[in-house]
């Protein structure tokens, strides 16, 4: 995803999603049976992998790396609102039982991030975010994910023009930024990036730019 390689990381995310979701149907069900759907994505993601790293001319093809760093800040006619858009990784950790189900909510999130990243116009964008924050279970590990979660949801209905949502989504961030643990995994820029958007919100006074 950061290499710019947005299609073929699309491939790996879903086919990661379709396998963690087998993972937790055979734990309740040791003879759950793979849907030829989910084997074909699964089966595509094993086969992107190869393309990628056991040739080495497919890594030759794709060296364009691309900003992940969300610029943002106000101009003469717009304000350019922060957005979270590096991808989420899996900590080493998450085997263990506490952490083990939030392995399914940084896929969607990543999903998530990667199509506002493709298409940031996209209706698709918000039921992916609604979708991640379903998965929340309020777990102190979960602070930052959910910080995200609003931070990006509530941009977007701003600039889809659906300004209650993103009220709503913009003052449960503002409540989230009063709690996060100290082991917090956001960067100071993160944070300033999250209190520049909820000062804006407080006084806007310019229109948003519709390209996130």
């Amino acid at each position: 995803m950061r290499g710019g390689r947005l299609r073929i990381s699309w491939d790996f995310f879903k086919g990661a999603l379709e396998l963690n979701l087998a993972c937790e149907r055979r734990r309740t069900d040791p003879n759950a049976v793979l849907s030829k759907s989910s084997e074909n994505f699964i089966l595509r993601a094993r086969h992107r992998y190869q393309e990628l790293f056991d040739s080495q001319e497919g890594e030759e093809q794709y060296l364009r790396s691309i900003p992940m760093t969300e610029i943002y800040g106000e101009d003469e006619n717009f304000c350019h609102l922060f957005l979270f858009r590096d991808p989420l990784e899996i900590p080493n950790d998450f085997h263990d039982s506490a952490t083990a189900p939030c392995c399914g909510l940084i896929i969607i999130l990543n999903i998530a991030l990667l199509e506002h990243l493709r298409n940031p116009s996209s209706p698709q964008i918000i039921s992916l975010y609604r979708l991640a924050a379903s998965l929340l279970n309020g777990k102190p590990f979960e602070a930052p994910l959910e910080v995200i979660i609003m931070n990006n949801a509530g941009v977007w209905c701003h600039q889809s023009g659906d300004t209650s949502s993103a009220e709503k989504y913009m003052n449960r961030l503002a409540t989230l930024t009063q709690g996060l643990p100290f082991n917090s995994s956001l960067t100071p820029e993160m944070i300033r990036g999250v209190y520049f958007n909820l000062g804006w919100f407080m006084n806007p006074r310019y229109k948003v730019s519709p390209a996130a």
